[in-house]
């Protein structure tokens, strides 16, 4: 019977083993793209595990994520170059800035002496080629971009799954209402994302790119069912959201109903990594000759890959947040933003515990939390003041509200271990009694989580066991 619980519990050492002996790799199409963000040759040990796979027959692509990564990949292809560039163009235009402030403060300030300031020109004319050549270099050192394609395209050949009929789109789409709104993974993140809200073609079908994930978790099953043996899946993502991880400060593990779905479907295992949790226990279970300083490395540009990602998306964010906000003066304006179906009004009325709030945002959503609280108070109309707060609010509360559920759902679990009609009483009240929008679900599961933390505590006051 635990075994329906596999989610929760975690499969153990020979399982685990069993799903790397046997499993076959599924690699989303965010891996692909990853391929042009490295600015070293580190990628090459994950892509010699992938070809190792495929040489197997243990990889494979589905339609959905190939066909998503031929629409992306080209405005990645050359990002790194044209930052340099850029950078040389600015670095190298300072020289002309520098004139035009001695001119500017000749014409107007005529009476002062600037000859003695002027050699900030030349240092700067000076630095010029050095610049150039610099620049030069890091671009020469960047993994060619041409090759990366065709290694992609080569990778590809061959393990690239069908595409659907679109009546199998259409009810896809159809299902995928239903689960959005009663937040079932995958992909209801990407349905409260209003940039996702856009019909793509291709061929003869057509969909809207928020089900683009719930698309592929189809083709994954589909896939696992194939043919007299069903097979396990590993599937290999630098996807970090909600629906598809368990987080709690952090990402901990693959969202349970992922794993209980794909048993129930197929009968089969199901786990995820990340690419440095994945180079890792390959290196460990497929025998591959990647060293500990090789992960230790393709780890440490990893990181620092995600964490640009991570600005790109919080400045991104914060842009949006600002220009939703550039009329400051007028107040009572709606904010046109992701949460504008929100009576935030409502917010005032309700007495949430921020501090505890925050725990269950990651480092760089607290920062972009702050931000937003920084604006607020920024803004000297009062009634305005307010209405961007209960936006910061809201937001976290909306990226929150998961995390609360799972969070509530451990607790649960753990009073059950003792009492077990409180605990199902509670689960009754956690089910049935929760609204069906995400922030006003997520201002009750906060004081939820709060009262069985209380219940908890009591317990272990009382001696008793859990």
């Amino acid at each position: 019977m635990l075994d329906n619980f596999k989610g929760f519990i975690g499969y153990d050492e020979s399982e685990f083993k069993d799903l790397w002996d046997n499993a076959l790799v599924v690699v989303d199409t965010n891996i692909l793209i990853y391929f042009y963000k490295f600015s070293s040759k580190q990628s090459t040990s994950l892509f010699n595990i992938l070809k190792k796979l495929k040489e197997e027959d243990r990889l494979w692509i589905p339609h959905q994520v190939a066909l998503e990564y031929f629409h992306n990949y080209e405005n990645n292809m050359y990002k790194q170059k044209e930052g340099y560039n850029t950078l040389r163009d600015e670095l190298l235009n300072l020289k002309v800035e520098a004139n035009k402030v001695f001119s500017s403060v000749n014409s107007t300030y005529p009476f002062i002496k600037t000859e003695k300031f002027e050699f900030i020109v030349d240092t700067i004319a000076n630095s010029n080629e050095e610049i150039e050549k610099m620049i030069n270099k890091e671009i020469e050192e960047l993994p060619n971009a041409e090759k990366i394609k065709q290694d992609v395209l080569n990778l590809m050949e061959g393990i690239v799954g069908d595409p659907y009929t679109q009546k199998t789109i259409d009810n896809i789409q159809k299902e995928g209402d239903r689960r959005y709104k009663n937040i079932v993974p995958p992909g209801w993140k990407d349905g409260k994302d209003n940039s996702k809200d856009n019909v793509r073609t291709f061929g003869s079908i057509m969909y809207n790119q928020k089900y683009g994930d719930l698309i592929l978790w189809n083709q994954v099953i589909d896939k696992a069912k194939e043919g007299e043996s069903p097979t396990q899946i590993i599937f290999l993502t630098e996807e970090k959201k909600e629906d598809w991880w368990r987080k709690d400060k952090g990402i901990r593990t693959p969202q349970p109903n992922l794993i209980n779905e794909f048993k129930e479907k197929t009968g089969q295992k199901f786990y995820m990594y990340r690419i440095d949790g994945f180079i890792k226990y390959a290196s460990e279970h497929l025998g591959d000759s990647v060293t500990e300083q090789d992960v230790k490395d393709f780890t440490k540009e990893l990181e620092s890959i995600r964490k640009s990602d991570e600005v790109l998306e919080n400045n991104k964010l914060i842009k949006s947040w600002s220009q939703a906000n550039e009329n400051l003066d007028k107040p009572f304006r709606k904010i046109n933003s992701i949460l504008d179906y929100v009576n935030k009004s409502k917010l005032k009325e309700e007495n949430i515990n921020i501090k505890k709030l925050m725990d269950y945002l990651l480092e760089e959503e607290k920062e972009t939390f702050i931000n937003g609280v920084n604006h607020s108070f920024m803004v000297d109309n009062r009634e305005l003041s307010s209405q961007l707060y209960n936006d910061a609010v809201a937001w976290a509360l909306e990226i929150t509200s998961p995390r609360l559920m799972n969070k509530a759902i451990d607790l649960i679990s753990t009073i059950g271990t003792w009492d077990y009609n409180k605990a199902n009483d509670y689960r009754e009240k956690l089910y049935d009694e929760m609204p069906e929008e995400t922030i006003p679900k997520g201002i009750i599961l906060l004081e939820f989580v709060e009262k069985l933390e209380s219940e908890i505590r009591e317990n272990e006051d009382d001696g008793l066991p859990f």
